[in-house]
């Protein structure tokens, strides 16, 4: 438990793990939405994905092309067991700046093969 002081009241005791909920009420904003905004802005991604990113410990576009789409994409199925392969096209994509609907066939193919020859490749059961 914590005490929540805002501006020198006293306005109730919460538990530590709900914090982000005060501060994005009292301050009408998302504690993600301060780091996201650089996701957001690649095509692809939208709040759920920079979420995901984030929360896998990519905070930076500079940091996605380092680690790359196959690496970033491993680290959020961690975390996120059902988010599918067009998480992965996605941040491909959004790499080359284009929709992930322009992807070709031969590109997709070429990603899902290296995604399955990394070590830490789990299939996804349905």
């Amino acid at each position: 438990m914590s005490l929540c002081v805002l501006g020198g009241y006293v306005l109730k005791w919460i538990p530590l793990r709900n914090w982000h909920r005060v501060f994005r009420q009292f301050f009408n904003c998302n504690w993600s939405d301060m780091h996201s905004v650089e996701f957001e802005s690649m095509k692809n991604l939208g709040p759920v994905s920079a979420s995901w990113l984030l929360q896998a410990g990519v905070e930076t576009r500079a940091a996605l092309e380092e680690l790359g789409p196959v690496a970033v994409f491993q680290r959020v199925r961690e975390r996120q067991p059902k988010v599918s392969l067009n998480l992965l096209w996605a941040l491909a994509a959004a790499l080359m700046d284009k929709d992930c609907r322009d992807l070709t066939a031969v590109e997709r193919i070429q990603l899902h093969d290296e995604l399955r020859r990394s070590a830490a490749y789990v299939p996804q059961t349905v």
